[in-house]
């Protein structure tokens, strides 16, 4: 049985392709479910095609948190926003990932 776009996102970012491949649904779908889900989901750029993350709450907060800088003389000035990304570890298979994941970088198994 097919399952729901946030469902499929709340293993990890996915291509429009892999999403249609995953729930069935068409492209003219997908793409009207992904704006309807507003800012819970984020296109990551830097690859083509781009691919889609949901955010989550974390650490007791929103899912856009403010990163501060702070100077020498201790002004602190809000320099990012940090968008925690829906991960769910278990699921993931470290031979999935491609020469655009950072490098070093490695998943945890649970």
């Amino acid at each position: 049985m097919p399952i729901s776009i946030r469902e499929y996102l709340e293993r990890g970012p996915a291509t429009s392709k892999e999403m249609q491949a995953a729930t069935g649904l068409s492209q003219t779908a997908v793409s009207r479910q992904l704006r309807g889900m507003g800012s819970g989901v984020i296109k990551l750029r830097g690859g083509r095609p781009p691919r889609y993350a949901m955010t989550r709450n974390a650490f007791g907060g929103d899912d856009s948190l403010p990163l501060f800088m702070v100077d020498a003389h201790g002004n602190s000035s809000s320099v990012a926003l940090i968008r925690p990304l829906a991960l769910t570890l278990a699921k993931i298979d470290p031979s999935s990932l491609t020469k655009t994941d950072p490098p070093g970088l490695q998943i945890p198994t649970i």
